[in-house]
């Protein structure tokens, strides 16, 4: 949750911020005496009460193609939907972001670039707000157009077409309801090159697709969007902002970096470090609106998603080359620090206040079992640090992604059993199996071949109490070194060094001298690498020892 001005967090995840903006304040209207023939009118200003950001892990590359992974972000989504009135049958409106980078970055005194790289971003920000309206309202022809009309780095092909068939579990059938058990890579590629070579097909491709990603999730043209619909190429309803509204620009010293790395093509540098630093500028931000309200697609200040960048620019701020080209020395210039990075003023005023703007920190936990090895995707977890609580579910093999936090000192976390997206527990987590076995007998976690449904609520079998250590610099300081010992589940010891003991056994690092392993103790503790397996020599589990509670007896190291 963030301050009162700045609303609240419904919901967060690497790939996506939902919140609520702070109540507005009561609206003060002034009147006159009238006459029969005299009226007073009053005209409410547009509210945002929502929004939703959709973050560009969502999506391919430079490209407006939509990931599979957008569909917890749309169960969140329409959980918010479902559960708060005020966000229920709300009006909402569409804008994609892109980064400043075309040729280089942003520079207002280069015809080469500034232009051609205002026009190519209004177009691409624009296709990615379209792609997420065609999905919304489940209209697979706005999908055959972005499809069959590529723009530079967009270009929908067969890889794409693949995509979506594994996403729904079609890569190997002959039909769109089949199976792909059995499929050759070949005959995969085939049949994707099928489908993209006939429109039928893809929009019928394009349908269920949209229909996995976005569930219940589906919204009228004529009724759920700020303009109903009404206006020329969805005027009103979805905009591409190009990338006159960064939320973060580089320090002057990462801008001439990144600068000559373009004189250069070093591609190394350009995709490996510019490209993800500046992902946090391209988004789709969804705005949602008061019941009831509605503007006229001819008043609508922002052009439609397919115009370009002539009327946004007459919304400019007076400054606005300044706002979105200046560059600080020694630090990077972001919008919810000093509110002026956005070239257009009325994108900003919509969007004060907004909870989704980048607030808080990103928390990145690597979380492992009691043989060292990253636990599978589904695994429920509940993190706490102070007044914080979030609960989820791992969607990367043993890690796990919070956003927007406002870090503490320490947090506690708890996860659970095992869950659909693995058809049954991996034999030798003996301690998960245990717990279960005690609670619940007949749970089909302990089937091999029964899918396994949602745990019951608040069943967190396992928890520790981690300290937050991001400095991974420091290798040799002792209090570092217990942190990091602490974190992975060893038991604290009045010598660190019989831990460290322990840690080298389970790794296998017995021929490291110690420099050498508090090193290799800082790379496991960052990057949550797995111990190495022993051979299991029978299929079942080893009994596990019991407590006078009745619950598994936890040992450190393996057994």
């Amino acid at each position: 949750m963030s301050d009162d001005n700045q609303g609240t967090i419904h919901s967060a995840s690497e790939g996506a911020l939902i919140g609520l903006f702070p109540p507005p304040q009561p609206t003060q209207l002034l009147a006159a005496p009238s006459t029969s023939s005299e009226l007073n009118t009053a005209h409410l200003r547009l509210i945002p009460i929502a929004c939703f950001r959709l973050e560009d892990m969502l999506f391919q590359f430079d490209s407006s193609f939509v990931l599979p992974e957008v569909q917890a972000e749309m169960t969140s989504f329409s959980n918010l939907r479902k559960t708060d009135p005020r966000v229920m049958g709300a009006p909402l409106t569409i804008f994609g972001h892109a980064d400043p980078s075309y040729l280089g970055n942003f520079d207002p005194g280069n015809s080469n670039t500034a232009g051609p790289g205002d026009d190519y971003n209004k177009n691409l920000s624009g296709r990615r707000a379209i792609a997420i309206y065609a999905a919304l309202v489940r209209d697979p022809a706005y999908w055959n157009f972005l499809y069959s009309t590529p723009l530079g780095g967009d270009s929908w092909g067969a890889t794409e077409i693949q995509i979506m068939l594994d996403a729904l579990g079609q890569s190997g059938s002959s039909s769109f309801a089949g199976s792909s058990q059995g499929s050759s890579s070949s005959a995969q590629s085939s049949r994707a090159q099928d489908i993209a070579n006939d429109s039928g097909q893809r929009q019928q491709l394009f349908l269920q697709y949209m229909n996995f990603l976005c569930g219940d999730v589906k919204l009228d043209k004529s009724a759920d969007f700020l303009a109903r619909g009404a206006g020329t190429d969805l005027k009103g309803d979805v905009q591409g902002c190009s990338r006159f509204n960064p939320v973060m620009l580089f320090s002057s010293e990462d801008e001439a970096s990144f600068q000559q790395a373009w004189d250069n093509q070093d591609q190394p540098t350009l995709r490996g470090e510019r490209d993800p630093r500046n992902s946090i500028n391209r988004r789709v931000m969804i705005l949602v609106f008061r019941k009831g309200s509605q503007v006229l697609p001819t008043k609508w200040p922002c052009p439609s998603y397919k115009a370009g960048v002539t009327d946004c620019k007459k919304r400019f701020w007076s400054n606005a080359q300044d706002r979105r080209s200046t560059h600080d020395s020694g630090a990077e210039r972001k919008f919810e620090l000093t509110h002026d990075t956005f070239a257009c003023r009325f994108y900003q005023r919509l969007s004060n206040n907004s909870p989704c703007h980048p607030s808080g920190h990103i928390l990145a936990i690597w979380l492992l079992d009691d043989d060292g090895q990253r636990l599978p995707i589904g695994t429920p977890y509940r993190l706490t640090m102070a007044l914080q609580v979030r609960t989820g579910k791992l969607r990367h093999k043993g890690l796990i992604i919070e956003a927007a936090l406002q870090l503490a000192d320490q947090a506690n976390l708890e996860w659970g059993v095992i869950q659909p997206t693995q058809p049954k527990a991996n034999p030798i987590d003996r301690y998960l199996r245990a717990r279960v076995l005690l609670d619940q007998p007949n749970h089909p976690f302990l089937s091999d071949n029964t899918a396994i449904p949602d745990p019951p609520q608040g069943l967190y079998p396992s928890r520790a109490m981690i300290v937050l250590d991001t400095d991974h610099s420091v290798v040799s300081d002792l209090t570092v070194i217990r942190i990091r010992l602490n974190n992975m589940g060893y038991p604290k010891l009045i010598e660190a060094a019989s831990d460290i003991d322990i840690f080298q056994d389970d790794y296998d690092y017995l021929d490291q001298q110690l420099q050498q392993l508090e090193l290799s103790l800082r790379d496991v503790h960052r990057d949550g690498t797995e111990m190495p397996l022993e051979p299991h020599t029978t299929p079942d589990p080893p009994p596990l020892k019991l407590g006078k509670d009745g619950l598994p007896v936890r040992q450190c190291g393996r057994e």
